[in-house]
C-alpha cells in the first residue's frame, strides 16, 4: 500500500463504531489494497531455517515487540471517561448502575458485599478516586490483551536497509518472498489448514 491507500485504511478503521461487525469487517476488507509481494526478513538461524524448511510461520506474542505501535490496541479513554460518569450523575442513575451490577454478579457477591454496594458507598467511592482508578484498569487492558495477540510480520519492500540491519541479521540472513497473487504459493490453498 502507498501512503494514500494506508491512510484511506487507517481512517476506515478508526471510523467503524462496532455497531454491525459483520458489515464493518466487510469495509474494512473492501480498504485494503493487498500488494503483489510481501516479504520477510530473516536470520540464519536453525528456527528460521526449519520455518523455511516446513513452510510454516512462528508468531511472535504483541507484548514482546519493540514498537509501540505493533498490535496497537486504541482505547478511547475519554470517550469512557464521558459513558463512565454519564452513568453516575444523578443519585436515580447511580441506583440503576448499583441494581445492574447486583443483578449482573448476583452469583458472585457474598450477602455482606451486596449489602456493601449501595448508592451512598458508589458515591462516595467516586469521589475518592474511584473514576481514575476505574480509567487505570481499562487502559491496563491493553497490555492484557497484547499478551493474547499474535502476529507475524511482513513488509513490502525487499529493500529496506533497516529491516536487513535489524530481522536479517545486519545483512548475513536471508528474505522470504510470497507472492500474493499466485494461490500455488499460499500455506493454504484452497482446502482448509491442516
Amino acid at each position: 500500500m502507498n501512503h494514500n491507500d494506508r491512510e484511506h485504511f487507517w481512517q476506515t478503521l478508526c471510523s467503524l463504531p462496532g455497531n454491525d461487525i459483520v458489515a464493518e469487517r466487510e469495509q474494512l476488507f473492501k480498504a485494503i489494497k493487498y500488494p503483489k509481494l510481501l516479504f520477510r526478513y530473516r536470520p540464519v538461524s536453525t528456527k528460521s531455517l526449519d520455518a523455511l524448511r516446513t513452510n510454516k510461520l512462528y508468531f511472535s506474542s504483541a507484548n514482546y515487540y519493540d514498537d509501540p505501535f505493533d498490535t496497537f490496541l486504541h482505547i478511547d479513554i475519554e470517550a469512557i471517561r464521558k459513558e463512565y460518569l454519564s452513568a453516575f450523575q444523578t443519585p436515580e442513575s447511580t441506583e440503576a448502575v448499583v441494581d445492574g451490577v447486583k443483578s449482573l454478579l448476583g452469583n458472585i457477591l457474598s450477602e455482606e458485599q451486596a449489602a456493601q454496594f449501595t448508592v451512598e458507598n458508589v458515591t462516595n467511592a467516586l469521589s475518592h478516586g474511584l473514576t481514575e482508578s476505574f480509567l487505570n484498569a481499562a487502559l491496563s487492558l491493553r497490555d492484557e490483551v497484547k499478551k493474547d495477540t499474535w502476529s507475524v510480520c511482513f513488509s513490502e519492500n525487499g529493500f529496506n536497509e533497516v529491516l536487513w540491519l535489524k530481522y536479517a541479521d545486519q545483512h548475513r540472513g536471508f528474505v522470504q518472498i510470497y507472492d500474493l497473487e499466485n494461490n500455488d504459493n499460499f500455506l493454504c490453498g484452497k482446502q482448509s489448514c491442516k
